[in-house]
């Protein structure tokens, strides 16, 4: 007769539920306080880099920063087990949806968008006046309840500007955050210009994506939003929202960090000045994730089911159970795609760029349409233009595919030495080779644009 394995409780008081989320530098895990008789959510390091000396002490810079911060609109830290292998830490277990799901069905009412940004500079108001700074606030990093209020959460990648730990040490270069939620600083890898104005500029990304429904400077490609955000400004909101609402967001948006809010507690106040008393309103805020997820779950059903609420966060838990920790070293990639542009401009960013990497090249597909010629003049059409054979054509296929599994691999392995600083020789030796496979890539496309 088959034995049935019983899970023993972590140290003793925690009785894991499910697993919430899981990526490369962690998971998270649904448990029951059996001490105190509450659900919490667990964060563990994953075992495979728990050995790793600076990946523990990034880990224990998350928990330590959440110990700093006791506020409604930040998710609480518990406890933390240091010398657990692996270790992990005990977290408020929140009953929310991302507004990155709510998203999906538009932006935002004014007024609902307005009720949770309030909120939200709250609670990293709260975090900048501990000396905290996010660097990481997007929309689906902000959860909303269902009795409507926000919370942000992930303060993984935190920093304390206090502090002279490795992460505040990390040198100009390293491009951290979230491409289109970045702030100019970021994007260009300026580290040590990282501040609460830093948070500010994520802030008013956030509050635009609210409104008009993605981000100000986002483009189809990771480069192409870096390049954007450092080179250009922010666009305005659409002349139809409030002019105020439009000067607020506009001066959190400032390219030049010297030039906006220079912590949340200001833009806060700053917004609240333009607004009527009570401005915060849970109940409208409630009442519209409920109408947005009733109407993703059947965009044909008129009335709401009390469980909506719960099937939509679940929906959400299976959708991004493989990104939900997103590792640190997929918010360096794309970097190198900044490099080529920005250098045919004035080549200002190349020394920190090279050690970025580029996402794989497409294959190139365009076409050129020529103008109609002047009148009387003829048109001599070439009738042999370049061809490749079919065997050529899947030959050059077949080396693509190949090259992008090599350029795969060495990705994954230069991110991860990016990530925790180590081996400069071997991550020297990756971004030559990375380089070498780009520019075959190129000359492979090239060769099959010829028809």
């Amino acid at each position: 007769m088959a034995q049935k394995t019983v899970q023993k409780p972590i140290d003793g008081k925690y009785k894991i539920i499910r697993r919430l989320g899981v990526g490369g530098m962690g998971q998270v895990f649904l448990a029951k306080d059996l001490d105190l008789g509450r659900e919490v959510a667990l964060k563990f390091l994953n075992s495979e880099i728990a050995a790793n000396r600076k990946a523990r002490s990034r880990f224990e810079s998350e928990a330590k920063n959440l110990a700093k911060l006791n506020n409604n609109r930040l998710a609480a830290i518990y406890g933390y087990s240091k010398d657990r292998n692996p270790p992990y830490m005990a977290l408020e277990y929140i009953h929310g949806v991302e507004v990155e799901m709510v998203l999906k069905s538009g932006p935002m009412p004014p007024e609902v968008a307005i009720s949770i940004m309030l909120e939200v500079l709250e609670g990293i108001a709260h975090a900048h006046s501990r000396g905290v700074v996010h660097r990481d606030l997007k929309p689906s990093n902000i959860l909303l309840t269902q009795d409507g209020h926000a919370k942000v959460i992930d303060f993984g990648i935190a920093l304390d500007v206090d502090s002279e730990d490795a992460d505040r040490k990390t040198q100009d270069g390293s491009v951290i955050g979230t491409y289109a939620y970045m702030s100019p600083e970021q994007a260009t890898g300026k580290t040590k210009e990282i501040k609460e104005a830093s948070d500010v500029y994520s802030l008013g990304s956030v509050f635009f994506t609210l409104l008009v429904g993605k981000p100000p400077l986002e483009r189809d490609a990771g480069g192409a939003t870096l390049v954007a955000i450092a080179t250009e400004d922010a666009p305005a909101l659409p002349s139809s929202f409030d002019p105020a609402l439009a000067d607020s967001i506009g001066k959190a948006l400032e390219r030049e960090r010297e030039k906006r809010f220079q912590n949340a507690g200001i833009f806060k106040a700053y917004l609240e000045n333009l607004l009527p008393p009570n401005s915060i309103k849970p109940d409208s805020v409630a009442r519209y994730i409920s109408e947005s997820l009733r109407h993703q779950e059947d965009p044909n059903k008129t009335t709401f089911d009390g469980n909506t609420f719960d099937s939509a966060i679940q929906l959400e838990v299976r959708t991004r159970s493989k990104t939900r920790m997103t590792p640190p070293w997929t918010i360096y990639a794309g970097a190198g795609t900044l490099a080529v542009a920005l250098a045919l401009g004035a080549g200002l960013w190349a020394l920190h760029v090279q050690r970025m990497l580029a996402e794989p090249v497409p294959a190139l597909d365009f076409k050129i349409q020529a103008p109609t010629p002047p009148k009387g003049w003829d048109v001599v059409l070439d009738q042999n233009p370049p061809t490749i054979t079919t065997d050529e054509r899947s030959g050059l296929e077949r080396r693509r595919a190949s090259i992008e599994d090599e350029l795969k691999g060495d990705s994954k392995k230069l991110k991860s030495l990016q990530v925790l600083a180590d081996d400069p020789a071997l991550q020297a030796k990756l971004e030559k080779e990375c380089r070498d496979l780009k520019a075959q890539l190129d000359s492979i496309a090239r060769k099959l644009s010829a028809r």
